[in-house]
């Protein structure tokens, strides 16, 4: 049976020549000695783990990276630079997470949404709901689309759930010293990096385009129903499905995902998200 688009749905070592240890008379036929001025020095040793240097951070070129760990390492005085770097990238890739987990959770979202106003333009057509063949079994079509949602990535937000996870861990390592500028200090570097990873994830999502993309493709698994819809149904169904992405790109909802960031409470003055064209700052 051939997949449909539904069951498709459901990372020596070189040591160098003797040094000053050859008879004054060598061997017949021995390779004469290296002049000492052309011998060649051993190779140094090779460092030892504390030693070799750190890889180079993945998102070390991010702008948002870049700035907000610049403007925090204000507290190395009172941390050092490293546990400033190591606090604040922690927070980075925890924001980056989030963002993406939101970002997939609102997909999921828009998927299942796009998938039921498909699946009713064909029930009404044929005035019962059709079925869905999921790799086990036939459902109908209305439970399958509500299996289109990822609950995993509930609670993800801005410092949302994986924020408030981290964030207590710093807190609990905090803990373990007893100085209070140094306890606060730690907590504002990993809140900063968490907010400007948030933010680089986040602006890197055309929402507009997602939101339509999303919608549309929920929209058309419909014509994966079964019985198969006639072209005419199809013809209908397809201009009923666009006409549902065009409406999610335009709405209200995916312009508030645009200018989720835009404020202060966001590290908008590092990250430059107050002048973000199409969008008005919170005061």
């Amino acid at each position: 049976m051939p997949m449909t688009k539904i069951a498709r749905l459901s990372l020596a070592t070189f040591i160098g020549a003797t040094l000053g240890c050859a008879d004054a008379t060598p061997e017949p036929n021995a390779p004469e000695p290296e002049p000492a001025h052309e011998r060649r020095a051993a190779p140094p040793p090779a460092p030892t783990a504390e030693e070799k240097p750190s890889p180079p951070f993945e998102h070390g070129d991010d702008t948002e990276y870049q700035n907000g760990l610049t403007a925090m390492l204000f507290a190395a005085p009172v941390l050092g630079a490293k546990q400033v770097t190591t606090l604040f990238r922690w927070g980075y890739l925890i924001g980056l997470a989030e963002a993406n987990g939101m970002a997939a959770h609102i997909s999921s979202s828009l998927a299942t949404v796009g998938c039921l106003v498909g699946v009713e333009v064909v029930a009404k057509d044929r005035n019962e709901m059709p079925l869905a063949r999921t790799t086990s079994a036939l459902v109908p079509f209305s439970e399958f689309c509500n299996s289109l949602q990822r609950p995993e990535f509930k609670g993800n937000g801005p410092q949302g759930k994986l924020f408030s996870r981290d964030r207590l861990k710093v807190a609990q390592q905090s803990a373990e010293r007893s100085d209070p500028e140094e306890t606060r200090t730690r907590d504002l570097m990993f809140v900063v990096g968490y907010n400007m990873g948030f933010a680089h994830a986040w602006e890197g999502i055309d929402h507009e385009a997602m939101a339509a993309k999303t919608a549309l493709d929920g929209c058309l698994l419909a014509d994966d129903a079964e019985p198969k819809p006639s072209p005419p149904l199809l013809h209908k169904l397809a201009d009923a499905c666009a006409a549902y992405a065009q409406s999610e790109r335009n709405s209200d909802t995916t312009h508030g995902l645009k200018c989720l960031l835009v404020g202060h409470e966001a590290n908008s003055n590092l990250s430059g998200l107050e002048s973000k064209p199409g969008c008005t700052p919170s005061k």
